[in-house]
């Protein structure tokens, strides 16, 4: 559901539900959403209510426009989730607590405008079961910290992350499949690309590079 001001009539009835999407307009946290039992999927802003949230036995949770950051503290305790995404909301400071996330697949943080730093944003190297990671308007001065334990990454997006160069620790990345440094302002990109062998998508737009490897023709799986 989108663009919802309250929560519909009879949605708490439906035994099986399992997924849920209530975006953009809530004025209110529907209350009732705590007693949807199976439900383990959820998106919802920008008005949350913590102590609700936890008592959810949730998988996937989505943010959207939460204006404070103390009402993100309720991540930390959703301990089985496997998916994390954070749109347009308050983040300043990479909370140290969200490291017991062990089971994190995919975290998506994308700030509203930037590229902005946030504090400790190196603590998501503790999550090394993480397969899809996306950054944008997040600036990443130490990114190459970031990617030193994400030996699981398939997907990696750090889209105007205002980045110096491009580490060396992404060569180390064996499994990775997708790669988006959109809008980074690199100027030179490195021919150990051709590492990646398992890389099928590639994404170099709006940066300042004046060319590319040519060595990237060594990638026969990469799709134009």
């Amino acid at each position: 559901f989108t663009s919802l001001k309250q929560l519909p009539a009879g949605l708490v009835s439906l035994p099986k539900l399992s997924n849920s999407q209530l975006q953009w307009n809530l004025t209110d946290f529907p209350k009732e959403i705590s007693q949807i039992r199976n439900l383990t999927s959820l998106g919802i802003g920008p008005v949350i209510e913590p102590r609700l949230l936890c008592r959810l036995q949730l998988q996937r949770l989505t943010l959207y426009n939460v204006p404070s950051e103390d009402q993100l503290s309720v991540v930390e305790a959703l301990t089985e989730l496997s998916g994390l995404m954070l749109y347009g909301c308050a983040l300043s400071r990479f909370p140290k607590s969200w490291r017991q996330l062990s089971r994190l697949q995919k975290l998506e943080i994308e700030l509203l405008t930037g590229p902005q730093e946030i504090a400790g944003i190196e603590g998501i190297t503790a999550f090394t079961a993480l397969e899809t990671l996306r950054l944008d308007n997040v600036a990443l001065p130490n990114l190459s910290i970031i990617l030193r334990d994400l030996e699981r990454l398939k997907s990696l997006a750090c889209n105007h992350a205002q980045l110096a160069s491009v580490p060396e620790e992404l060569w180390c990345l064996p499994e990775l499949e997708e790669l988006s440094l959109r809008g980074a302002e690199l100027t030179d990109f490195p021919s150990e690309i051709t590492s990646l062998q398992h890389l099928t998508k590639l994404d170099l737009s709006d940066n300042r590079l004046d060319s590319i490897p040519k060595t990237i023709d060594q990638l026969k799986s990469i799709q134009s």
